[in-house]
């Protein structure tokens, strides 16, 4: 059994985290996510941030087909779960996963990332328009 593995934040998930979840879980035959706390999405992605608490997130993430298995991770256990799981694979989308990289590279642990090559859509790309103000609202 091939064991995959994409880490990130999923805060309000949208198509383009379906679409790489979905891609992901076609390569590999278990699916795990690595899911951020949102101490740890604040700190990556700024105090307004996430929008969906961790719990919430991880509900959904575990609601989808695609994927069989989700963990939490902080910024002091990323390097853990990647560890535990033991993945044949790392799965990281078109714009990377620099940490995640780095976690590889520092174990040595010969895992493959592949990224996949999926339409790169911006979680905060969509915050910004639902906050713009619209005057047909």
């Amino acid at each position: 059994m091939k064991k995959g593995l994409a880490m990130g934040c999923f805060d309000l998930l949208h198509e383009g985290h379906l679409r790489f979840l979905q891609e992901a879980r076609n390569r590999c035959d278990h699916l795990i996510v690595g899911l951020a706390t949102d101490d740890a999405v604040r700190h990556v992605k700024g105090k307004n941030r996430p929008i969906v608490d961790e719990a919430a997130r991880e509900q959904m993430l575990t609601a989808l087909r695609c994927v069989d298995e989700v963990r939490l991770f902080s910024l002091e256990t990323q390097a853990e779960v990647v560890l535990d799981v033991m993945p044949h694979f790392c799965f990281s989308g078109p714009d990377g996963n620099s940490r995640l990289q780095e976690i590889l590279d520092d174990f040595q642990l010969g895992i493959q990332v592949k990224t996949l090559d999926t339409e790169i859509i911006h979680t905060t790309d969509i915050i910004g328009r639902i906050t713009k103000q619209d005057d047909r609202i």
